[in-house]
């Protein structure tokens, strides 16, 4: 009995380690669209950004925000970056209450 619990364990594990490789297969998370903070305004409700966040992307994001008063969604594509940029832009969506729409994925400090 106790052989057979093992082997279903490791036949268990083997199955994990497949499913998690065979998933890494189809996401990008290296993307090179995530390196360069790109903002499009795609009307007066709705931004949309593609890329890390890195030192001073939060003043870049908070200007195009700022433009915007009506704006209502922001539709994101990232992996991350700098953690302090990040909960400086997220502030500002909390506050004015924007939907954060994510496209493809949102990682790290995202």
């Amino acid at each position: 009995m106790r052989r057979a619990l093992k082997w279903v364990g490791i036949l268990l594990l083997i199955g994990i380690i497949f499913i998690i490789g065979f998933f890494a297969l189809f996401v990008d998370f290296s993307s090179s669209e995530a390196s360069i903070l790109e903002i499009e305004r795609i009307d007066d409700n709705t931004l949309k950004v593609v890329g890390s966040f890195e030192k001073k992307d939060a003043k870049k994001m908070l200007n195009a925000m700022k433009k915007l008063p009506e704006l209502k969604t922001i539709i994101i594509t990232s992996g991350g970056g700098d953690v302090d940029e990040s909960i400086l832009i997220a502030k500002e969506i909390h506050k004015r209450g924007i939907n954060l729409e994510v496209e493809k994925y949102c990682m790290s400090s995202c």
